[in-house]
C-alpha cells in the first residue's frame, strides 16, 4: 500500500470513530494527513491525532504508534492544522503556530 493510500485509510478510520463517539462533526474543524499519521481538530478547537509516531508527530510525549484517535494536551483553542511526512501544526485563535514531530 502506497503512504498515501495509508494516510486515508487512517484518516478514515480516525474520523469515523470520533463521529461514532459523537466527538467531531461536519460543521468544522479541519484534517490533515502526514505519512501515516493524521491531525484533527475538532471546532471546539481540541486537536486529535493517530497513526504512526515513530517521531513524536502525534504530540503524545512519546513515540508510540496510536489506532485511535487521542486528544494533544496543552495547546490553546486551534482553529487549524497540517500534517508533514513526519510532524504536526497547529494554528491557535492568538496566532500562535505549536508545532511538533521531527523537525
Amino acid at each position: 500500500m502506497r503512504a498515501s493510500s495509508r494516510s486515508w485509510l487512517v484518516g478514515l478510520v480516525g474520523v469515523a470513530a470520533l463521529v461514532g463517539a459523537g466527538v467531531w462533526t461536519a460543521r468544522g474543524g479541519t484534517q490533515s494527513g502526514g505519512l501515516g499519521h493524521v491531525v484533527l481538530n475538532t471546532p471546539s478547537g481540541v486537536v486529535w491525532t493517530w497513526g504512526h509516531n515513530a517521531d513524536g508527530q502525534l504530540g503524545s510525549g512519546n513515540t508510540t504508534a496510536r489506532r485511535v484517535p487521542g486528544s494533544v494536551g496543552g495547546l490553546g483553542s486551534i482553529t487549524a492544522v497540517a500534517a508533514g511526512a513526519s510532524h504536526s501544526l497547529a494554528l491557535d485563535t492568538l496566532g500562535r503556530v505549536w508545532v511538533w514531530g521531527d523537525n
